[in-house]
């Protein structure tokens, strides 16, 4: 990947998948001047050795993972249940340059740049599906695609975006970041059904 500078987490058993689904969760930036390109991949096996009880200790960004994957299983899952799935998908995030800090929006050039990057991870990661946290990063993600006909469920937090890679039409769904309020158990069946019907899009 000669174009991401902070290459994806790629988990263990990826190719295998969830529920054998690929799965591509896309974060929206690195904050605190991180320039190692190994930076993502330090941060989930730091939140996944704090699962297993290892030796990393508990840092409060922690909590949105956590989260995350408590709101998609739709109940508090075990740690070792939070470890097997993220061994089981890939994570990365979007935008190629770190940010100053985690209150501070990334720049619409900052956004446009790292589309060629996104593409690339896309490529040869070849996902079935993607969840984006945030509806910031979406809504400056590329445009290049196409809106899905479909909705998920009731169609009101359900609009899907696809991205065409190699003749493949790859699914995008956004939910609100998981470190906000908004981000809830409601987003549960929405996850849940992106998931198991992906290829309805």
């Amino acid at each position: 990947m000669k174009n991401a500078h902070f290459k994806p987490y790629v988990g263990k058993n990826y190719q295998q998948g969830f529920e054998g689904k690929k799965i591509l969760v896309l974060g929206e930036s690195h904050y605190g001047g991180a320039e190692n390109s190994d930076f993502v991949n330090g941060l989930v096996s730091d939140f996944l050795d704090y699962k297993r009880g290892e030796k990393s200790k508990f840092k409060r960004w922690m909590n949105t993972y956590t989260k995350f994957t408590n709101v998609l299983f739709g109940e508090k899952i075990s740690n070792d249940d939070m470890v097997v799935f993220w061994e089981s998908i890939a994570f990365y995030n979007y935008v190629q340059t770190s940010i100053e800090n985690a209150r501070k929006s990334p720049t619409g050039e900052e956004f446009s740049n790292s589309e060629v990057a996104f593409f690339e991870v896309l490529a040869e990661l070849k996902p079935d599906l993607v969840i984006a946290w945030g509806d910031r990063l979406f809504s400056k993600m590329p445009t290049n695609g196409k809106w899905s006909e479909k909705t998920l469920l009731d169609g009101s937090m359900g609009k899907v975006y696809l991205y065409t890679i190699n003749e493949k039409d790859i699914p995008t769904f956004a939910v609100y970041h998981p470190s906000s309020r908004a981000f809830s158990y409601d987003a549960t069946s929405y996850l849940r059904e992106f998931i198991s019907n992906f290829k309805q899009f």
